[in-house]
């Protein structure tokens, strides 16, 4: 498993430089089947505050359980059956702490910023619109100093009640419970 994860790592990190001039030529690799689209309010809620680099994640504060609804690009080292392992699992998070699988840790700090379709494009090879993100930019928050760095340290903002986090190739979703 190390030396899988340390070939995808050596993988995104090569070809996380290069700039491709196509679009969502990967899109048909995506296990989700229902993408729904956000609405005005939501659109608006991802386009503010742009490129803010901050500690406050109020917005996506509280309780979330990860779906099945997985999403895997090319560049995932896990199937699908070894990535429904996590479903079911509950996230709380708050700006101090980060709560998942029964451990907690502190004193977490997290970083803000926008990233564009063509910037998510380049760095994941699947678009927005793939996630069900219809705004030209999405929210992204770095999870830093984490002891599962390896793990989780990408959450992606779809809306007020859907978050994805990245690991490893692989897109989770999870559902606000409270």
């Amino acid at each position: 498993m190390r030396r899988v994860f340390l070939f995808s790592s050596i993988f995104i990190l090569l070809f996380s430089n290069f700039q491709f001039n196509y679009k969502d030529t990967y899109s048909n690799l995506i296990y989700n089947s229902e993408l729904s689209k956000n609405t005005h309010h939501e659109n608006k809620f991802l386009l503010s505050n742009n490129n803010l680099k901050s500690k406050n994640i109020n917005y996506i504060s509280g309780e979330w359980i990860v779906t099945d609804d997985i999403i895997s690009t090319f560049m995932s080292s896990e199937n699908k059956e070894d990535s429904l392992r996590y479903s079911g699992k509950y996230l709380n998070i708050n700006n101090r702490l980060f709560n998942y699988n029964n451990k907690t840790y502190k004193d977490i700090s997290y970083d803000i910023y926008d990233i564009s379709e063509e910037e998510f494009f380049s760095q994941w090879r699947v678009s927005l619109k793939s996630l069900g993100i219809y705004a030209p930019k999405a929210k992204k928050i770095t999870i830093k100093n984490t002891p599962f760095s390896n793990e989780f340290n990408y959450i992606l903002v779809k809306n007020r009640s859907t978050i994805y986090l990245i690991y490893n190739g692989t897109f989770f979703r999870l559902n606000k419970v409270n």
